[in-house]
């Protein structure tokens, strides 16, 4: 049945309300029920991600979203998709913890909110009609059921809606759906469909409440919908809410193309040369019996035949399709397409949706903006309006799954995550923001609190801007020191540092830093740790990695003397506690041999004025408490190429930062990752924490720029086996084997990292799903802080040699304080005079 034209701009150019065009009545089990008796049901869907996805899985995937299509073929069955482009004014503010933080924050989060961000949301909708045809439900109404039997009816209609419903939820469950349904608030029961169906009219989402009345019945549901007063003209409907006024025009297709490819459509996300514009995309299917889509293909072939233009590989086609269709591989379906844009003023509604028909034609249909059938559109989107369709083709259900193939683009997850707010948003290349998280987290759960895996990699060549974005997110993650309510809370991170990159950045925010120079005390004192069991075993570890550092085995007979020396050195008063004093406590040996390959000879270099001594033993006090700051910072440069003194130095170091890892929130980062990886004791431990420290409430962040001397590792498989979040920097050199086969990035990942502009401040962000689903999800994001505004910004979160001198200089005459010496440090950067002393 086609609609009235004159009926309905008559009715709406005297503005009245759109009741008498929603076609709902009523709603019961997370079901609107239409007019005509359809049961309705909608979905959130959170999509499948398809930047990043390569040809043949997208091939799969539309195989079986045609399965799906089939699986539920029937004239009673009705499918609706509609993709909502909107504004997203969701913002990101926290304490975090410094001024420089907040100040950072505050013009990232200024960045952000100017760049007229979007988002997208999927929906799907299920109407099923009790009817098989009209007749039949002519004949029905005709029936003068009773009341009892009308409620007999709706039994059955809801069980095969549940049906159905099982039928949507596991085989699209990899497009994570979600059904829309009651909530309750205040006790007041408030619904989520209801919330969709009134922003198809409204271009507003709002909270819509179920009307009851004394008797907790429900009113009419058309009467709970449509808060808005429209205006329709030629070209162009008015919608004016309490709230604001919208302007929406619509497009349609004259004809369609002749072919169709996985998720054409797609390209409405990118806008080319105007700014991102809010639309709404629905796409209907009304499944036909087998009976009529015969009927239908044998009608083409005959118009075909009569045609007598030679169209034979055409008429071959056709007899195919015949067969096809009744071996069940297709179905066929009466299919409905319109692309509403909506803007705040006319003028934008034209210009988008001009823009929005170029691309449409760029992509091979014939578009047309809609005039006169605008309205049509309008209401045309609401699931069960089929005579308001103002245009209807008949498509298979392959055409239809590549139209409306559930594409989408990744929004992150905002809230819910294990330790509260993402960490920030990040912009992507259709001006979305996606929510960044190390965990990797369901999107439809609240995890706070949970411990989840975080462990994250980045990796990226040199002048990537790995530097600049590692220390970001430490900026960012500072606002974790504070839980979701806003009481403090402990976090710690130690940041193990080469090159002094990171030296600025962690000052800047607060935190202590430490640069070991070679040859220099380095303020270590292991014997002035309390006298435990625990810290005795770690002590004669140590001492004999000393020992062995000499090339000789240590022997048992060894660990016993040094478990004596320890011990006794132990019971000492405290400032007198050092390594030298154990030779104290042990014997020599007894003949030359012995005193030959003594302990005492082994120990040597590392006590006294010996050429290591300066490690342990020239500190009377243990300089290292990483609980004094949130941040701490070690500088390796020094010592990661020695190998002698590497060892010892990294196993004192992570049993220091174990303290650390005791439940509270904790992160350790590790740049130039490879370099630290080189020592057996650094790989051992993060091999072993990496299985570990999640149940502990911590993780890794580890970077590096030499991805296959990671892979060549013996703990490689163990690393990446326990990583959930990859973050892959631009590298026009990447090494396919290293890449795919370590990596494990599919063929496009690949090309993406590849051939991304090395100074485009983009990367691929790759996370591992860690429910039932286990999907490896990837999207490109980006982080770019070029704008002028971030100039002192970048002085800070990357360090070099010529800046880390004048913020020494600056801490120097203005002290410790972040705050103080922040601004003498840009100020001598620009040029100023170091303070006469």
């Amino acid at each position: 049945m086609k609609f009235n034209l004159d009926e309905y701009n008559g009715f709406f150019q005297r503005e009245k309300g759109l009741e008498a065009h929603i076609p709902y009545v009523g709603i019961y089990e997370n079901c609107l029920i239409s007019k005509a008796g359809e049961l309705v049901r909608t979905w959130h869907l959170e999509g499948r991600f398809f930047e990043t996805t390569d040809s043949q899985d997208l091939n799969h995937r539309n195989q079986q979203l045609n399965s799906f299509l089939r699986s539920i073929t029937s004239s009673q069955v009705a499918i609706y998709i509609h993709r909502i482009r909107s504004d997203d004014r969701e913002e990101i503010y926290a304490d975090y913890c410094s001024h420089f933080g907040n100040d950072f924050a505050e013009k990232y989060m200024r960045l952000v909110a100017n760049r007229d961000l979007k988002r997208t949301d999927l929906y799907l909708t299920l109407v099923y009609s009790p009817y098989i045809n009209r007749a039949q439900r002519v004949a029905q109404k005709a029936a003068k059921r009773t009341t009892e039997q009308i409620k007999q009816d709706r039994l059955v209609s809801l069980e095969k809606m549940r049906e159905l419903s099982n039928k949507v939820e596991s085989s699209l469950r990899r497009y994570y759906p979600r059904l829309l349904k009651s909530y309750e608030k205040n006790g007041i029961e408030f619904n989520e469909q209801l919330s969709f169906m009134n922003f198809l009219l409204t271009f507003q989402w709002q909270e819509i409440r179920v009307l009851k009345n004394a008797r907790g019945v429900p009113a009419l549901v058309y009467s709970m919908l449509g808060n808005a007063h429209v205006n329709s003209g030629e070209y162009m409907t008015e919608v004016k809410t309490p709230n604001s006024t919208k302007y929406a025009q619509s497009i349609e297709f004259k004809e369609y193309s002749s072919f169709t490819e996985m998720g054409m459509l797609d390209e409405l996300l990118y806008p080319n040369d105007v700014v991102p514009y809010c639309f709404i995309e629905t796409q209907a299917f009304l499944f036909k019996s087998k009976f009529d889509a015969k009927k239908y293909l044998e009608i083409q072939k005959n118009q075909l035949r009569s045609a007598e233009d030679g169209a034979v590989a055409q008429i071959e086609e056709l007899d195919n399709a015949i067969n096809e269709l009744l071996d069940g591989r297709f179905s066929v379906g009466e299919y409905h397409y319109s692309l509403l844009i909506y803007a705040d003023t006319t003028e934008e509604c034209r210009r988008f949706t001009q823009a929005a028909a170029a691309q449409l034609q760029e992509i091979g249909f014939l578009p047309f903006i809609s005039r006169g059938a605008n309205m049509g559109a309008y209401l045309a989107q609401l699931p069960c309006n089929y005579k308001y369709r103002p245009r209807v083709a008949n498509l298979t259900s392959g055409n239809f799954s590549m139209l409306a193939p559930l594409n989408n683009l990744p929004s992150g997850k905002k809230v819910g995550n294990p330790w509260g707010e993402a960490v920030l948003p990040l912009l992507t290349p259709s001006n979305q923001a996606v929510y960044f998280n190390f965990h990797d987290s369901p999107a439809n759960m609240d995890n706070y609190n949970d411990k989840l895996l975080a462990n994250t990699m980045i990796i990226g060549k040199s002048g990537s801007g790995k530097t600049v974005f590692l220390t970001a997110l430490v900026s960012f993650m500072q606002k974790y020191r504070k839980d979701r309510q806003g009481n403090p809370t402990a976090l710690n991170c130690i940041y193990f540092d080469k090159d002094r990159g990171a030296e600025i950045a962690i000052r800047a925010m607060g935190g202590g830093y430490l640069a070991l120079e070679s040859g220099q005390p380095t303020g270590f004192n292991p014997f002035q740790l309390p006298n435990t069991e625990e810290n005795r075993i770690f002590l004669n570890n140590l001492v004999c990695l000393l020992l062995e550092q000499s090339g000789e085995k240590v022997t048992v007979s060894d660990r016993h003397k040094v478990q004596f020396g320890i011990e006794a050195v132990m019971k000492m008063p405290k400032s007198m506690r050092r390594l030298s004093m154990i030779l104290q406590n042990i014997t020599e040996g007894a003949t030359a041999e012995e005193r030959e390959n003594s302990i005492h000879k082994r120990l040597a270099q590392w006590v006294d004025d010996g050429i290591y001594a300066w490690v342990f033993d020239e500190n009377d006090e243990d300089l290292i408490d990483f609980n004094q700051f949130s941040i701490f910072g070690v500088d390796g440069t020094s010592f990661l190429d020695d190998k002698t003194v590497r060892a010892p130095i990294a196993m004192y170091l992570l049993y220091r930062m174990e303290e650390l890892i005791d439940g509270r929130r904790f992160f350790y980062v590790m740049d130039e990752f490879w370099k630290w990886l080189e020592d057996p004791v650094f790989s051992d431990f993060c091999k072993d924490k990496q299985l570990t420290i999640r149940k502990l409430n911590g993780f890794g962040l580890f970077a590096t720029q030499q991805p296959d001397i990671i892979l060549k590792n013996p703990n490689a498989s163990a690393l990446l086996g326990q990583t959930a979040t990859m973050i892959f920097m631009p590298n026009p050199t990447a090494d396919r084997k290293d890449y795919i086969d370590g990596y494990k990035l599919n063929e496009a990942e690949f090309q993406i990292v590849k051939h991304l502009n090395e100074d485009s401040r983009m990367f691929l962000v790759k996370q591992t799903g860690i429910d039932d689903k286990g999907d490896m999800r990837s999207y490109i994001a980006l982080l770019n802080l070029s704008d002028p505004e971030f100039k002192n910004i970048i002085r800070v979160l990357s360090g070099s040699a010529e800046k880390i001198p004048i913020c020494h200089m600056a801490i120097n005459e203005m002290g410790h304080d972040p705050n103080d010496w922040l601004p003498r440090y840009f100020e001598l950067l620009n040029g100023g005079t170091r303070m006469s002393a």
